[in-house]
């Protein structure tokens, strides 16, 4: 029994302080980072390389080998359909979620809806976001992702490019006039320049440096506009914003 404390306090603990920083990003995402199987979880979450890029150190590497060797008997496989929890029950949940045709925000958007949210698909070009409405679509009729007894959400494209403050409030006001109640905006879409790109930086519509106005200002207006519709959906409503190491 005191064997079992002194490796729960030296291992386990250390090991569980070592990834809790970093698994709300590391969701089963199609993009072009490695997974690495020797950890899997109820929750779904297979992948041990930060959605950014980053790579773990060799002792958080072990630390998670070590991780599951002593809690494998606790820890069951996750199915297809853990990866999200199902919509609660009652009106459907509304969720807006931008950069939504590609990356994180695509995959996202697909297990949202196979989950039962209604999934406004907000990209920069309302042919990027239909073109990501026929794909998901296509998806969860040939795939089980969506579990038989769940009725996939609805997904409905706009355009709304964070570029633009100009597009970022007709995005709101048109999303305003649905009359729609919003549960949950999820702050994803961002650009990155080539390092070796020459001077002078590219510019949004309004005249800020093309990343500072896209992956914050545009995200900071678009959070302002929408707020009082959070608001309203009550205390269950989320913000949520995703960021990497060029942010």
């Amino acid at each position: 029994r005191l064997w079992t404390v002194i490796t729960f306090v030296s291992i386990v603990i250390p090991a569980i302080h070592t990834f809790q920083l970093s698994l709300p990003g590391l969701l089963n995402t199609r993009t072009q980072f490695q997974k690495l199987p020797f950890f899997r979880a109820r929750s779904g979450v297979t992948a041990l390389k930060c959605s950014s890029g980053s790579e773990l150190t060799r002792r958080q590497v072990v630390n998670g080998l070590i991780l599951q060797i002593v809690t494998a008997p606790l820890i069951q496989p996750a199915s297809a359909e853990s990866y999200v929890i199902k919509a609660p029950e009652g009106r459907p949940r509304n969720v807006i979620i931008t950069g939504a045709n590609s990356g994180i925000g695509r995959d996202a958007a697909a297990k949202l809806a196979a989950a039962g949210y209604n999934i406004i698909l907000a990209c920069r070009t309302v042919e990027k976001s239909r073109a990501t409405q026929d794909s998901i679509q296509a998806e969860l009729r040939t795939t089980s992702m969506a579990a038989a007894s769940t009725t996939p959400g609805k997904l409905i494209p706009m355009e709304c490019d964070l570029a633009s403050l100009a597009s970022v409030r007709r995005f709101a006001a048109d999303f305003t006039a649905l009359g729609l109640p919003l549960d949950v905006l999820v702050c994803n879409a961002g650009v990155a320049l080539r390092a070796d790109l020459p001077p002078p930086p590219p510019r949004t519509a309004d005249g800020f440096e093309l990343t500072v106005g896209t992956n914050h200002l545009g995200h900071f207006l678009l959070s302002c506009l929408l707020a009082p519709a959070l608001e309203r959906s009550g205390p269950g409503s989320r913000l949520v914003v995703t960021a990497s190491q060029v942010h």
